[in-house]
């Protein structure tokens, strides 16, 4: 089973610059978690809730550090993912230009 949260965006506090660490930003997440479906789900509005609260409260320096929390928290939070991808983009920080950093995770066992 998969879910996917695409598009999801709303402001933060991120980055190095001075304004970033006054002025919220607008940041986007695109999500997919893989799991296997035995009869439990995962609430997909909880994993939603949790992204947004976490960069939120927060306010990380960089992409890349709220990246690798976000990978090894979710994990922690909601155990049956199986496979983990998140995609960030800043799309207002440089000029003619959306930014963006990504990384999965994967936690499948082998048979």
């Amino acid at each position: 089973m998969t879910i996917e949260i695409e598009d999801f965006y709303f402001n933060v506090i991120i980055g190095v610059l001075d304004k970033e660490r006054i002025t919220p930003q607008k940041v986007i997440i695109h999500f997919v978690g893989k799991y296997t479906y035995n009869g439990k789900y995962i609430n997909y509005a909880l994993v939603k809730e949790y992204i947004q609260n976490t960069l939120i409260n927060e306010k990380f320096f960089v992409l890349e550090e709220a990246l690798i929390y976000l990978l090894d928290n979710i994990k922690v939070n909601f155990k049956n993912f199986e496979y983990l991808y998140i995609q960030i983009k800043k799309p207002s920080i440089i000029e003619n230009a959306v930014v963006c950093v990504a990384d999965e995770r994967s936690y499948f066992k082998e048979n």
